[in-house]
């Protein structure tokens, strides 16, 4: 009782860090000025697998899981960013998923070009975005036409994350099918 509050608690104050953050990075990219980003050594294995767990304890109709192919992906990322854009896409995927159903996060290394990349995607079941609007989607105060009036958002989350991704030499990219679900991924690159 007492635990789980104060956990619902401290997963709220952990929001709203991330939205002031959110705020604050979108000012700076409207001022057209570059996000500051702190790297450090960071293993996106273990990041993934304590956000999902955080918000597979946070959403009873949802089950949130992480699958990876590897036990360590390390790579010279921002953490706190990083987090924030999987938190980002956690929520959306939750929020857009209104009957529930699995939420899963996939990581592994790849190789492109002769570069090894951490991919990591975020899936839901979901509402899905239409197609002519998937283009879109990354636009500064954007909402799907069948999610606007529905579901609360101001539109500026995914344009944050896409952000955050290209300043750290990464790609975004979508896939969905209205209806059925949508897939975020995220390529960043290993050094």
């Amino acid at each position: 009782g007492v635990v789980r509050g104060l956990n619902s608690v401290v997963s709220s104050i952990n929001r709203m860090n991330d939205l002031i953050g959110e705020m604050l990075d979108a000012a700076q990219l409207r001022d057209g000025r570059g996000l500051e980003i702190q790297k450090d050594r960071v293993d996106l294995v273990e990041l993934a697998t304590s956000s999902t767990a955080t918000f597979d304890r946070l959403t009873p109709r949802h089950s949130v899981v992480c699958h990876t192919s590897c036990d360590h992906l390390r790579g010279n990322w921002d953490r706190s960013r990083l987090e924030r854009v999987l938190g980002n896409l956690l929520d959306n995927a939750i929020k857009y998923s209104p009957a529930g159903g699995e939420v899963s996060v996939d990581i592994c290394q790849e190789q492109w070009n002769g570069v090894d990349w951490a991919k990591l995607s975020v899936r839901d079941h979901g509402v899905g975005i239409p197609a002519d609007e998937q283009a879109t989607v990354f636009q500064r105060y954007r909402r799907a036409r069948n999610v606007a009036g529905r579901f609360t958002g101001a539109g500026i989350g995914l344009s944050g994350v896409k952000a955050i991704v290209e300043q750290h030499g990464g790609s975004i990219s979508i896939e969905s099918i209205e209806g059925e679900g949508t897939t975020f991924t995220i390529r960043l690159p290993l050094d």
